[in-house]
């Protein structure tokens, strides 16, 4: 009976000691799975700084991409402003330069067919061999009160194109061949020596017929007088540089 008693003591001993160890071991079990957990935790947090690190690097750096660009876009759009204004006061000026040109243009063609008519007064007053030379010219003006398909710069420009011939002419002394009629009557060949439009002299080429002239009303008057031959000679021959340059006292007439 001792043995069995001892056997089933044993048995009550093995029983009660197997809850008191299990119990043991929960806690220590519920330890390690909340630290376990706890380093994974730490692992994420630590994972996610790193990220975070990463993603706030790359956004500061956009950032200042950002500024960057907005600087110079706020520096272009001072320059365009600028430019703007500018363009602007270009525009201004074009505008009233344009409307200056529009009354001047409407003034002068008002006034063209004024300068016509005196053009074609001033060519019967011209010398004969300035008429020549701007003949052309003068066929381009339209006829007295007669309409023209020319336009106003067109017309405006012969007006130009001959005062400049004309204003060319008086600058200076220009010797031309031409024919006058002496006291017979005759046509004689002659060379003539303008003081622009002022004065003129001319003398033949056999030295026996000369004179002088000056402008008139209906065109140049001419005077017959032999003794300036050998003057007027002298003064053309000068001019075409075929004699060394001097004086040479020519008679002038200021009527």
């Amino acid at each position: 009976m001792r043995y069995i008693f001892l056997t089933g003591l044993l048995a009550v001993g093995s029983a009660g000691w197997m809850p008191a160890l299990a119990a043991e071991e929960s806690p220590l079990a519920a330890s390690q799975a909340a630290f376990d957990r706890w380093v994974q935790l730490q692992e994420s947090i630590a994972g996610e700084k790193r990220d975070w690190a990463l993603e706030k690097e790359y956004l500061d750096r956009e950032i200042r991409l950002l500024r960057e660009e907005i600087g110079l876009l706020q520096e272009r759009e001072t320059l365009l402003k600028e430019e703007t204004a500018t363009i602007d006061a270009e525009l201004r000026r074009i505008e009233a330069e344009t409307g200056g040109l529009k009354l001047a243009a409407a003034r002068v063609e008002e006034k063209l067919p004024e300068f016509e008519t005196a053009m074609r007064s001033l060519n019967r007053a011209l010398p004969a061999a300035l008429r020549s030379t701007i003949e052309s010219l003068f066929q381009r003006l339209p006829r007295e009160g007669a309409t023209t398909p020319a336009g106003t710069a067109e017309r405006l420009q012969v007006v130009v194109g001959i005062l400049g011939q004309v204003d060319k002419f008086n600058g200076q002394l220009n010797v031309a061949p031409e024919l006058r009629t002496n006291a017979a009557g005759e046509k004689i060949s002659v060379s003539v020596l303008y003081l622009g439009l002022a004065q003129a002299w001319f003398v033949s080429q056999d030295g026996r017929f000369a004179g002088h002239g000056m402008p008139g009303p209906q065109g140049w008057m001419w005077t017959q007088d032999d003794s300036i031959a050998p003057l007027v000679s002298r003064a053309i021959a000068i001019q075409e540089n075929t004699a060394v340059a001097d004086y040479v006292d020519l008679p002038l007439s200021l009527e």
